[in-house]
């Protein structure tokens, strides 16, 4: 195989060969692609910035076009989108999207290959995109899915603040916003009551081998200190939280966090800054335990790039400004391709520079550089001082563009030689397009100046040298709008006027004579649309257990089961594909096994294209498996009808059950064929529910004889299993009403996989009503019954019992007829998810009833309610909601709400207020003290919000309790959200 490499300098050249610029005819606005329902202008001609690129309608779809007439800016800009692209990785569904830092998994990396220490940086660069799901994804594993958000410092609550500044969306930050709170709370590990301070390892820090850990015993694990970095990120992460609270309403909550973030400043000026040299230094502690041979409380001998920190969350007062001088020192932070990660003037600069990874002693690192510069943008923007100019700016952010080639291309690897640009941090199939800072940010907040804000007012204040004649950035999501922002010195460029020039949507807002902050007052937030969510089936980003991958060809150095990884590869490097490459055969397939039975709607195929041996198919079908045949699914619409290679290839078709897909190929002439990734999606709801009061339809027998009748689901004494079509569940409850009739035992299947026939042919679990002794059993089954535990339960012969599952993570409790005391809890791991189902060992049994939700959702009117009102609401869930809660003896009491694990929750309130205030509740969990919820106001009465609070709850049963507080609020829903 032969493979063309990403060739950016493609598009460079295009460029200065051909005008950029739309027809002057099409300069009306157009309908945009992507997500928001809103039109943009068109004054550039997308397909001249993309050649050499993949998938080129992704870029349409989501990105904010550029133009200027630095070349090199604006090619390393469409390479950092690209840049990012390779690391946006479908995890698993449930949790949809991850962004990785490297390219393949590291041995330190974290769930899904995922590392916190550049989470901040990849927040702030893909606020840019236009679709929401990437970031709505991310996000919520970081504080929900499982992310392990503290094992690096990273600036989280900042982070998801500033995507908010962007999209304007308050209710998704607003959600997340208790643990946010508890994320902050957690470093008070880290915290130091004595003199007010967070302290860090400097690996720990995102970096090691610093002139602070070598001055220790252990250079790479060494350092310990306080720091201004995780200081600054904890200050920014207050300012955030305090702002989050202001959108809530929450005076006390806003308050509080103003003053923790007030503490932590005084403190670092206090004590991390040096009057007389000017700067934020690193201060040891235990010193002795470190062999640092100072007084505890000495500062460091020598200046880092951390110093600069605190001015990406404006954090210090403008008296401290005159550390910036260092920045542009010969001796200080300046270089070619820099700044250096320390001064050059100590003693230790570039110490074993050369001699490996990972060193932070000088040099060049983009993640360092990335917050120097958005700090920089940041002191220009806030700061009246005369130390730094916009001409700095330019020049420190062009030698950062300039660092990011390699042999004449654009690329950006881990870290460089800040005098030569080498590379020298550069492993193959590790480093590539290695996502450890930002960019694009820099270009449209710094450089083009777009600056995010909470109100419905556009400011632009550009940083563009004096020189320009022209730059142009176009469809910005921002707020639910797309801007433009242009600027044409004498009016030739694009023909729109002189000056300055603000589009909104397409039409023109404002604008100024010359480069100049512009403030201009600008249409409220639109709520972004976010379609009906599908999850992708086929991913499995492990490479265990189910989906699996085959193939009825594969090449010798490929892998099918890289196919169904999460990974979008188009480039030779990483391997991330399947192909046939060297097939005798004429076709060939690739095939997944989702380990059970799927509705599936669309396939994804992304097909690799090497230029040479592997190129996009001849055709293809897409087939299910239908019994143990495979079939062609009926209905197919491709899009693009004739495949193409380094592309998505999307077919749509009305769903299909099925376990098993698979896409037959047609080679090409004279060459094979390939796939980086198959995806298969479709609906993934939350809850599944039977009656059986008209048929079984949904239901797969696998051995047995049975029935639907009277409405309920019956199996003959000969026993067997019945498995739900279409359900995937992991943590969830389950429940359902089942009737033994005869000797035997007969239950519940859950977190099942791989059944075929027979009781105990799968994967899975089994909890079963054993009428002979009365228990309750728990078993589990890899072709083989193996029992876990039993316990009494007083099950009878012809008796129907309530039977209920609740699992959560490898936490496992079951209920019978009693719903408040679990009658046996079990911890096993060995499976996490699966489908439900329906079994009967050598017994005839009824079922009825079944429900399952992977959601804890209460409603406020079926809680034991007392002198408040229930009333009719379409807009309410379920129809009605609780209202007149308006006395001091009002309440609301949820009981029963079941959680697996004891710990800390989410309570997601859906409520409306329409005082025009903010009011509140006191909610008390298990009787204890109420803690005050408070409801920002909403569009009226009836018009609902959601608000959420974070709650510790006890396995098994719990009660919340809601009782008026300050004016009045009205309460629809009430979500228990678990958090991995």
């Amino acid at each position: 195989m032969s493979r063309h490499p990403l060739q950016p300098l493609a598009v460079l050249g295009l460029l200065m060969a051909s005008p950029v610029l739309a027809a002057e005819e099409e300069s009306a606005p157009r309908s945009t692609p992507g997500i928001q329902a809103v039109t943009g202008t068109q004054f550039l001609n997308p397909d001249a910035f993309l050649g050499g690129y993949q998938d080129p309608a992704w870029y349409k779809k989501n990105i904010p076009f550029f133009e200027a007439p630095d070349r090199q800016i604006q090619d390393v800009y469409y390479y950092r989108w690209y840049a990012l692209l390779q690391h946006l990785r479908y995890a698993t569904p449930g949790v949809g999207y991850i962004i990785n830092e490297f390219v393949n998994a590291v041995w330190y990396s974290q769930k899904f290959d995922t590392i916190s220490a550049a989470a901040g940086h990849h927040i702030y660069e893909a606020r840019w995109l236009r679709d929401p799901r990437y970031l709505d994804d991310y996000q919520t594993f970081w504080m929900r899915g499982g992310g392990s958000a503290r094992q690096y410092s990273f600036w989280a609550a900042d982070s998801y603040y500033a995507r908010y500044l962007v999209n304007g969306d308050a209710a998704f930050v607003k959600d997340l916003l208790p643990e946010l709170i508890e994320n902050f709370e957690a470093w008070s590990d880290h915290y130091e009551p004595a003199n007010g301070l967070y302290w860090q390892v400097p690996v720990w820090d995102a970096s090691e081998f610093t002139i602070s850990s070598y001055q220790t015993n252990d250079p790479y694990h060494g350092g310990t200190g306080y720091r201004p970095s995780l200081n600054a990120y904890q200050y920014g992460d207050a300012m955030a939280i305090s702002r989050i609270a202001r959108l809530t309403g929450d005076a006390v909550l806003e308050s509080r966090y103003l003053g923790r973030a007030a503490a932590i400043k005084a403190t670092t000026q206090q004590k991390l800054w040096d009057p007389s040299r000017k700067f934020f230094f690193h201060m040891m502690r235990n010193n002795q335990a470190q062999n640092y041979p100072y007084p505890e409380g000495t500062l460091l001998d020598g200046r880092e790039h951390f110093g600069f920190v605190p001015w990406y969350f404006n954090m210090p007062d403008p008296a401290y400004s005159e550390a910036w001088t260092a920045l542009m020192d010969p001796q200080g932070f300046a270089a070619t391709y820099g700044p250096t990660t320390a001064e050059r003037r100590h003693r230790l600069f570039m110490k074993d520079a050369m001699a490996g990874c990972c060193r932070w002693s000088g040099v060049s690192w983009p993640f360092a550089t990335s917050q120097v510069i958005t700090a920089m943008a940041n002191l220009l923007n806030n700061y009246s001082q005369p130390y730094v100019t916009r001409d700095d700016y330019f020049k420190v952010l062009k030698g950062y563009t300039v660092s990011q080639y390699k042999n004449g291309r654009p690329y950006v690897a881990e870290a460089l030689h800040p005098d030569t640009g080498q590379w020298i941090y550069d492993g193959v199939g590790h480093s590539e397009h290695y996502n450890h800072s930002s960019y694009n940010d820099l270009v449209i907040s710094g450089l083009v100046g777009i600056r995010p804000r909470a109100d419905n007012t556009f400011e632009v204040n550009p940083l563009v040298p004096s020189t320009w004649a022209y730059f142009l950035l176009e469809n910005v999501p921002y707020h639910g709008h797309l801007m433009t922002v242009l600027y044409d010195r004498d009016g030739t460029r694009y023909g729109q006027g002189k000056g300055l020039r603000v589009y909104q949507d397409g039409a023109f807002l404002g604008s100024a004579a010359t480069l100049q902050r512009l403030t201009l007052p600008m249409a409220a937030p639109l709520p972004q649309e976010r379609p009906a969510r599908l999850e992708n089936f086929a991913a499995n980003a492990y490479a265990t257990g189910y989906p699996v991958a085959s193939a009825s060809y594969t090449a010798s150095i490929d892998d099918a089961q890289r196919a169904i990884d999460g990974r979008i590869y188009y480039d030779d490097i990483p391997n991330s594909r399947w192909t046939n490459y060297q097939s005798p055969n004429a076709s060939d397939w690739l095939a997944v096994d989702f380990g059970t039975v799927r509705s599936v709607n669309q396939v994804r195929l992304h097909i690799y294209d090497d230029g040479g041996g592997v190129k996009a198919p001849a055709s293809y079908d897409v087939q299910a498996l239908n019994g143990s045949a495979w079939v062609s699914i009926a209905g197919q619409s491709k899009s693009p009808a004739t495949p193409v290679g380094d592309a998505p290839n999307q077919v749509t078709f009305p769903a299909v059950s099925t376990r098993k897909i698979r896409v037959v190929f047609q080679n090409p002439s004279g060459a094979k064929v390939g796939v980086t990734e198959l995806e298969a999606w479709g609906p993934a709801p939350s809850t599944f529910t039977d009656t059986f009061d008209a048929n079984a339809a949904r239901w797969t027998p696998y051995g047995g004889s049975w029935s639907a009748t009277g409405g309920q689901y019956a199996v003959a004494a000969s026993g067997g299993k019945a498995i739900a079509q279409s359900t995937r569940f992991s943590d969830f409850t389950l429940s359902a009403r089942v009737t033994v009739t005869s000797a035997g035992d007969a239950g519940l299947l859950f977190r099942v996989t791989n059944p075929e026939t027979g009781n105990d042919a799968h994967n899975g679990y089994y909890v079963g009503l054993v009428s002979g002794t009365g228990e309750v059993v728990l078993g589990k089954m890899n072709g083989a019954w193996q029992q876990l535990k039993s316990a009494p339960a007083a099950v009878q012969l012809n008796k129907t019992h309530l039977l209920k599952v609740v699992a959560q993570q490898g936490t496992l409790h079951v209920y019978v007829d009693d719903l408040n005391t679990p009658k046996l809890t079990f911890e096993d791991t060995t499976f996490l998810d699966g489908a439900i189902g329906l079994r009967s060992y050598q017994a005839a049994a009824r079922f009825d009833d079944l429900q399952v939700s992977s959601r804890l959702l209460a409603e406020a009117e079926s809680g034991t309610l007392t002198h408040i009102l229930v009333k009719p609401s379409a807009d309410a869930s379920g129809g009605q909601f609780v209202g007149e809660i308006d006395h001091a003896d009002s309440a609301v009491e949820l009981r029963g709400l079941t959680v697996a694990k004891a710990g800390r929750y989410t309570v997601r309130i859906t409520y409306a207020n329409g005082t025009g205030g903010t009011s509140s509740h006191g909610l008390s969990v298990n009787g204890a003290a109420p803690q005050q919820v408070f409801y920002a106001p909403t569009a009226g009465w009836a018009r609902f919000g959601t608000v959420s609070a974070g709650v510790t709850l006890r396995a098994g049963t719990n009660t919340l309790r809601f009782t008026k507080g300050e004016q009045f609020a009205e309460l629809d829903v009430i979500e228990i959200i678990p958090r991995l």
